[in-house]
């Protein structure tokens, strides 16, 4: 088998159906060589019909499991347990590959020695647009979008975002796996177990890049777009952020970094807004209380250790 395309979901079967859809849009691969696998982590909707519909109809070879420990590293481990190609392609439910994005993951690893390669991930709007919504805080929502051109990716600056990234197999069997403490979960919004795998895969010597032409859509619900939702997020995000540090980084190297270098690590801190207009004074003012939040969480998590 050549690549396993390995998609994660709990309660979000509206939007596992538009994933699936999707992915009958890439018809520039073989069907032999791809398997889609569908890793249930405890929904209760009709998520196991949605799944059991599309293995029906679809020219892929589709498995679906059921992966009772929750927590979306578990459900990501359990993938990759199930999984049998050569290439594992992580696919959110709730993001919409375009055509040719899993043909253009397969080049960029047939074309170089990546060990991990990332895709651009763009942002679909289900509501309008917050005005008090700084440019710099999309990717919270997953936005990746780092040109056009095929990018050697490194820790700090960018890593892949978890929503659309591959890995060769033999990752995994170098680094192991995701780690269970990280991951999204039911009541726990501790995240970065991606980053985590990526730190991993660069301290091994591995190869990371970012590839332009592997697009996939992520959808952002209108129930996101809320000012208490980044509130709770900015914490745990700072939290999350020096947890990694601390594991991979160490103690004393955090230490001795300074206020800019930490509020450097806020993702898309400097990112510029779409339209090119400056941002509302409400979004400026916003951003910097995210950013004093994540500077809080950060230090609680510092002062906590690992």
């Amino acid at each position: 088998m050549r690549v396993s395309v390995v998609i994660c979901t709990l309660n979000r079967s509206q939007a596992l159906k538009a994933c699936l859809r999707a992915l009958e849009s890439q018809t520039d691969v073989e069907p032999g060589d791809v398997e889609i696998v569908i890793v249930d982590n405890g929904s209760t909707d009709n998520t196991p019909t949605v799944a059991n519909d599309f293995r029906r109809d679809s020219r892929f070879d589709v498995r679906w499991h059921v992966e009772d420990r929750l927590g979306l590293s578990n459900a990501r481990n359990r993938g990759v347990a199930e999984a049998r190609g050569e290439i594992l392609v992580f696919l959110d439910d709730d993001a919409v590959a375009v055509p040719g994005w899993l043909s253009a993951h397969l080049r960029a690893f047939d074309e170089t020695d990546a060990d991990c390669v990332g895709g651009r991930i763009t942002l679909d709007w289900e509501a309008p647009r917050p005005h008090w919504l700084h440019p710099a805080l999309d990717p919270f929502f997953g936005l990746l979008d780092l040109g056009a051109e095929r990018v050697v990716l490194a820790y700090p600056h960018a890593y892949p975002v978890g929503a659309n990234v591959a890995y060769r197999r033999k990752v995994f069997e170098r680094i192991g796996l995701f780690d269970p403490e990280l991951g999204v979960r039911p009541g726990r919004v501790v995240g970065s177990e991606e980053t985590d795998i990526c730190y991993r895969v660069e301290r091994a010597g591995g190869v990371i890049l970012y590839e332009p032409r592997a697009t996939v859509t992520h959808s952002v619900p209108a129930a996101k777009c809320d000012k208490r939702w980044f509130r709770r997020r900015a914490y745990h995000a700072g939290r999350t952020a020096c947890l990694i540090e601390l594991r991979h980084v160490g103690r004393t190297r955090l230490f001795c970094r300074n206020v800019q270098r930490l509020l450097s690590r806020v993702p898309g801190a400097s990112a510029t807004p779409p339209s090119g207009k400056p941002p509302s004074w409400d979004a400026t003012l916003f951003l910097a209380r995210f950013r004093l939040l994540f500077m809080l969480g950060y230090l609680a998590q510092f002062l906590r250790g690992r």
